[in-house]
């Protein structure tokens, strides 16, 4: 008769954890949110494990934000952000300006009247030629458009202006 060793028989029981735990750890994958790549499968014969349809985790603790981004060409001019809502709009709306060297620059504005705006950068203030992108963030209740607005006649430096006109979604 043939005797095991303790640090063999050691080995045999630490191999069993490590085999059980990657089991525990391959249903812990299969329980991932709605829209994640789907789980391992289960036992031989038995399928893909399913995954619970949850809600997006956004909607259950802040609300959900819809953003709407708009490119244009940025070589130091003053940039200015307009949004038009409907009568009785309430909330807030979000501006980033975002560069790809780096520059950011974000104003927070609530909904008082039909219409919001924000500078976001000054003449002269960043002068790298650049193409950036501006975004708005508003509650998901509106579809948005972006356009970029013709600058004022009588303004003395070159300025872009990015408009956003926003309608309930229904």
């Amino acid at each position: 008769m043939r005797t095991t060793t303790p640090s063999t028989r050691r080995a045999r029981m630490l191999l069993v954890a490590v085999a059980t735990g990657a089991a525990g750890a391959a249903l812990a994958l299969g329980a991932a949110p709605a829209g994640a790549a789907p789980g391992p499968v289960g036992p031989v014969g038995s399928g893909p494990i399913a995954t619970p349809n949850l809600p997006r985790p956004c909607l259950v603790v802040t609300g959900c934000r819809e953003a709407t981004t708009f490119p244009f060409v940025h070589n130091g001019h003053s940039v200015y952000a307009a949004s038009t809502f409907p009568q009785g709009s309430t909330g807030y709306v979000r501006y980033t300006m975002s560069c790809p060297d780096g520059y950011t620059e974000t104003a927070l504005v609530t909904i008082a009247g039909t219409r919001t705006s924000a500078k976001l950068s000054d003449y002269g203030e960043h002068t790298v030629l650049q193409t950036c992108t501006l975004t708005q963030s508003v509650a998901p209740s509106y579809n948005t458009v972006a356009y970029l607005a013709p600058p004022d006649s009588d303004e003395l430096w070159a300025s872009r202006h990015i408009e956003f006109f926003n309608v309930p979604s229904y």
